[in-house]
C-alpha cells in the first residue's frame, strides 16, 4: 500500500509535463492494443470512449443536446466504419498519428517560441508559433508513415490531405476550448492526469474523422 500511495503521490506532485509524457505513453499502450486487435476489442473501446466523452460532456452541459449526443455516437461509429474497412489499421494509425505529433509538436513549440497568441479570447495558451511548428513536424515526421503504410495517393497530395488534418485537429481543439470556457470549466474531467478528462483527447478527432471518412471514400488511400 505504501508503494501505491507513492506513486499516486508522485504523480499528483510531479509537473504537468512529467504527466503529460507518463500518461501520454500510457494511453498509446492501452489503447494501441485493441487498435490492433480490432473485431471486439476494438468495439469495446470504442464503446468505453463512447460513454466517457457523453458522460463528461453531460456533466458540463448539464441540459444536453440530443444532436451532440447522436453526433458523439456518430463519430464513434465512422471510427468503427474506418477501422472495418480495407487497410483499416492504416487509417487509424495515420487519424491518431497526425493528431498525437501536431498536438504534442504543437505544445512543445508554443512553450518554446509562442509569442502570438492564436485565440486570447478562447484559448489563451495556444500560438501562432505553436500551429505553425506543430504543422512543420507533424509534416516532417508523416513523410516516413506514408512509406511505410504504402500509400496510393501521390505524396503531394499526402502531404496536403496531413496538412489539412492537422488544421481540422487544431480548429476543434478550438472549439472544445470554446465550449469548456462557455460552460466554465478548465478540463473536461481530472481523469486523465496532464491531459485532463477523454473529451480533452477526443477534441483533435471532432473535425478530422468526418473528413478522413469523406476523402477515403473518394480515394483510395491506401
Amino acid at each position: 500500500m505504501k508503494a501505491i500511495d507513492s506513486i499516486i503521490s508522485f504523480f499528483k506532485n510531479t509537473s504537468e509535463l512529467n504527466q503529460r509524457v507518463f500518461f501520454g505513453i500510457l494511453m498509446v499502450l492501452i489503447f494501441g492494443v485493441p487498435v490492433l486487435l480490432g473485431g471486439k476489442p476494438f468495439v469495446l473501446l470504442l464503446i468505453a470512449l463512447c460513454v466517457l466523452v457523453s458522460v463528461e460532456y453531460v456533466v458540463i452541459i448539464k441540459n444536453p443536446s440530443t444532436f451532440t449526443m447522436l453526433f458523439i455516437i456518430f463519430e464513434f461509429f465512422l471510427v468503427f466504419l474506418l477501422r472495418e474497412s480495407n487497410a483499416g489499421l492504416q487509417k487509424i494509425v495515420l487519424i491518431a498519428f497526425i493528431i498525437a505529433i501536431f498536438d504534442t509538436s504543437a505544445y512543445f513549440a508554443g512553450k518554446a517560441f509562442g509569442k502570438h497568441k492564436l485565440c486570447p479570447s478562447i484559448s489563451p495558451g495556444k500560438t501562432i508559433e505553436g500551429f505553425i511548428g506543430g504543422i512543420l513536424c507533424v509534416v516532417i515526421a508523416s513523410i516516413p508513415l506514408y512509406y511505410i503504410l504504402s500509400c496510393k495517393i501521390s505524396l503531394v497530395f499526402y502531404t496536403i490531405f496531413v496538412i489539412i488534418l492537422a488544421t481540422l485537429s487544431q480548429i476543434g481543439d478550438v472549439l472544445e476550448s470554446a465550449f469548456k470556457r462557455r460552460n466554465g470549466v478548465k478540463d473536461s474531467s481530472k481523469l486523465i492526469p496532464g491531459h485532463g478528462g477523454v473529451l480533452d483527447r477526443f477534441d483533435g478527432y471532432i473535425l478530422t474523422v468526418p473528413m478522413f471518412f469523406i476523402v477515403n471514400m473518394v480515394v483510395n488511400l491506401f
